[in-house]
């Protein structure tokens, strides 16, 4: 919710939390959520490279959900799209 209203430093103190949580016990799912809200904070700023290597680390390794898939995919295709390449944005 605070990467949708563009509240970065909220959402980063929530991906701080959820880290220190994940840190104690691993869940590949939630995990992989916290990587796509930290996808989508870094793109926020800007930041097109890390984005994309974050939802790399999210798909890695194991058989992703279908929702799951969809939203990392929208993430991708923008980080694409923030560094200027519209071609695999669209794909």
């Amino acid at each position: 919710m605070h990467l949708e209203h563009y509240e970065l430093r909220q959402a980063r103190n929530s991906l701080e939390q959820a880290d220190a949580v994940l840190g104690v016990s691993s869940d590949k799912l939630i995990t992989a959520v916290a990587y796509l809200v930290a996808a989508g904070s870094v793109l926020a700023e800007g930041r097109a490279e890390a984005g994309a290597q974050i939802i790399a680390r999210a798909r890695a390794g194991w058989p992703i959900p279908a929702w799951l898939d969809q939203r990392l995919t929208s993430v991708q295709s923008r980080a694409y799209a923030v560094a200027g390449d519209i071609r695999a944005a669209l794909r």
